[in-house]
């Protein structure tokens, strides 16, 4: 339906607007806007990012390495060649996923690239050799790569910090249950506060809420440490087609 845009009212307020040309990287970094998500709904966004990213990080490196050095390593045989793309595929598929959580953890839909297709009419070889021509393939592969590290602080430090909020905050209750022997060492005698329960259960209450007022800050540290590989490596080529698509319809625009 046309829009009528001289009879809008103009806002009184600036609007923000998810251009899918940068792939919503113009809403990074910005506090959220008046309605948006509260800071329990922020935590729990990226506390599912990142404890979900080394399972599906292991996941992915596991098929995507084991199909590509498969079909690499064949290729000359050219039954490698069927491999070596369903590899490339297994990594883009992984890719999809990916920018689907990327766009769930930032609030804005990401942008996604144009894969190279085979155009009718060509030979059988040609068609199974389309992913390995496309350089996006190969974006995805090394991103399934890099991917393991970088999920792997990531997932690290939201475990670390929700065990020590939740345990921490929550001694009083099942310290009982700690075996102590008859000469018990525990955090806050290494401290130097005494070996009382007294003083045990003190400091670890304490580090518990240390670690629950920071854990949105460890955890958005988190996520955006492992965010921002898959931004750069998934949806970098992805924005750079989509601006020049943008200029070629403002080019088309403008001598029609």
């Amino acid at each position: 339906m046309d829009i009528d845009t001289s009879r809008a009212p103009a806002p009184t307020a600036p609007i923000p607007v998810i251009d899918s040309a940068d792939g919503g990287r113009s809403g990074e970094g910005t506090q959220p806007a008046a309605g948006g998500p509260a800071w329990w709904r922020r935590l729990g966004r990226d506390s599912a990012y990142t404890l979900t990213s080394l399972p599906l990080s292991v996941l992915a490196v596991v098929l995507v390495a084991v199909l590509v050095s498969l079909g690499v390593g064949l290729a000359v045989l050219l039954v490698g060649l069927p491999i070596l793309a369903l590899g490339l595929l297994t990594a883009r598929g992984f890719a999809f996923v990916e920018r689907r959580r990327l766009g769930r953890l930032l609030g804005t839909p990401m942008a996604h690239p144009t894969y190279l297709s085979s155009p009718p009419g060509e030979s059988a070889l040609r068609r199974v050799t389309t992913p390995a021509r496309d350089p996006q393939s190969w974006l995805d592969v090394a991103w399934t790569v890099v991917a393991v590290f970088t999920a792997t602080v990531a997932w690290a430090t939201a475990v670390t910090w929700w065990a020590a909020a939740v345990g921490g905050t929550t001694y009083g209750i099942w310290e009982q249950a700690v075996p102590r022997g008859s000469d018990p060492h525990t955090l806050a005698s290494l401290m130097g506060f005494g070996t009382s329960e007294r003083a045990d259960i003190l400091v670890i209450s304490a580090i518990g809420v240390v670690a629950l007022l920071t854990l949105p800050f460890a955890l958005r540290a988190a996520a955006a440490l492992h965010a921002s590989m898959g931004r750069d490596l998934l949806c970098g080529r992805a924005e750079l087609q989509q601006e020049v698509r943008r200029a070629e319809a403002g080019g088309a625009s403008t001598h029609g």
